[in-house]
């Protein structure tokens, strides 16, 4: 299983064997090709928590977490348009039910690959990724 920066996982072993970080989901940020085994550095994705240890765990522990996209149907978005620019409307057409989510930090938010139609205010579609400008968990619950 090939893991990418971004991409959120779960592990499959819960640090210091507390039962609630078996449902804990973490951002991959970097993954180090190192002998014996790959090892990936892993944020806790809770960005509310203020200041939260980088964890460097062994790819090995990383299982890929699945999210379903359509929850947003129906939601008033911000998305990235493949020009770059950024529109906010109501989300019309979610393009797959279910995804390896993946989240970027970019200037100003997270950048996620949650590809969807939205219709703004003046009734034009435009398709594009949801953007999040605002800090903390942009996506509700994983």
């Amino acid at each position: 299983m090939a893991f990418r920066v971004g991409q959120l996982v779960k592990l499959s072993s819960a640090p210091n064997d507390d039962p609630r970080d078996h449902t804990q989901v973490y951002m991959v940020l970097s993954i180090i090709q190192k002998e014996p085994e790959d090892m990936a550095n892993v944020l806790q994705f809770n960005l509310n928590a203020g200041e939260v240890p980088i964890s460097s765990v062994p790819v090995s522990e990383l299982i890929e977490v699945t999210y379903n996209t359509a929850k947003h149907f129906g939601e008033e978005v911000m998305i990235t348009k493949r020009s770059n620019v950024r529109v906010q409307g109501l989300v019309i057409k979610v393009h797959e039910n279910e995804i390896m989510l993946s989240l970027v930090p970019q200037f100003g938010g997270l950048q996620s690959n949650i590809r969807v139609t939205i219709l703004d205010s003046k009734g034009k579609k435009h398709t594009g990724c949801i953007f999040n400008p605002e800090p903390g968990n942009p996506l509700g619950e994983i």
